[in-house]
């Protein structure tokens, strides 16, 4: 019996380990690849905007089934363009910047150049100062404007006319004049504004006041060795020139025209005044005798007279 009893525990312990070595156990689930991106593409490679203005910019990563498709956004000139997390571009001011996203996973990158433009302010109104302006011919002079707003887009444009050569930024000069003078309005623009200046320009007229007269540009005078003639810049052309016809010196100052002379051995010139200063003109003495010309400038437009020298 004590055999038999053995003899079965044996067995019962040997059909136990068959079973234990036959179970399987079960296998952990698989992670799933990683895929990584390869690159990111925005839809635009340029912009353009105004001030003020937004735009947002979509970026896509590939492949569409990569693993990671997070990105960033930067732009490298805030001042004139911010963008956010999701693409949105802000105009801030005029000016070119560079917006870039880039893929968390793998640094790819991509970029949009971003032009802002100014935003359009239009003028509603305009001044010119001063309001009426008197040249002589060739002489330079300027005259303002003031736009409103004043943070206004809208470009001051200043004409040319017949009479005058527009230097830009309200500098004109006043062409050569034949025969007479000539008076009329300036008109300035900006954008719809408009504004009128009057303007006078006057020929190089001398007027001789000894003879209350104008001396004809070529004109001939003859002087004795020794005296001195003089000779102011007139508005008015013809006989009867008294001084209230004279050019006042704050139309034309001293340093607005010079003088010389052919023969400053027969005759020399200078400047002079008169009426206590208030008018300017050219001074002539005669030296010896024979001839010379005498030639008065201002700007790029001379005039001339021959003065003959005589003996006593």
């Amino acid at each position: 019996m004590k055999k038999t009893a053995l003899a079965f525990m044996a067995l019962a312990m040997a059909v136990l380990s068959i079973t234990s070595c036959g179970k399987t156990e079960p296998k952990e689930p698989e992670k799933p690849a990683t895929i990584k991106v390869t690159g990111v593409t925005l839809d635009r490679q340029t912009l353009e905007i105004t001030e003020g203005e937004t735009f947002a910019l979509t970026a896509t990563a590939a492949p569409s089934n990569a693993t990671d498709k997070s990105l960033t956004w930067s732009s490298n000139t805030t001042a004139v363009a911010t963008v956010d997390g999701n693409g949105k571009v802000i105009a801030v001011k005029a000016g070119d910047a560079t917006v870039t996203v880039t893929t968390k996973d793998g640094g790819k990158t991509a970029t949009c150049k971003v032009t802002v433009k100014e935003k359009s302010i239009p003028a509603t109104g305009l001044k010119v100062e001063p309001s009426s302006i008197t040249f002589v011919e060739g002489q330079t002079k300027s005259l303002k404007a003031t736009v409103t707003p004043s943070n206004s887009t809208d470009e001051v444009i200043w004409p040319s006319s017949t009479y005058l050569t527009s230097n830009g930024g309200g500098s004109y000069t006043a062409k050569k004049l034949d025969p007479n003078y000539v008076g009329f309005n300036l008109e300035v623009t900006a954008g719809s504004a408009s504004a009128k200046a009057s303007v006078m320009v006057y020929p190089m007229w001398f007027s001789d006041p000894t003879t209350n007269r104008i001396i004809a540009d070529g004109a001939t005078k003859e002087i004795t060795k020794g005296d001195m003639s003089t000779f102011y810049f007139s508005k008015k052309k013809g006989l009867d020139v008294t001084m209230n016809d004279y050019i006042e010196k704050e139309i034309l100052p001293a340093e607005d025209f010079s003088v010389s002379s052919s023969n400053s051995g027969v005759a020399t010139v200078d400047k002079t005044t008169i009426g206590g200063g208030e008018y300017n003109g050219i001074k002539i003495i005669g030296i010896e005798a024979g001839t010379a010309t005498i030639t008065v400038t201002i700007g790029s437009v001379s005039r001339t007279m021959t003065i003959r020298v005589n003996q006593k």
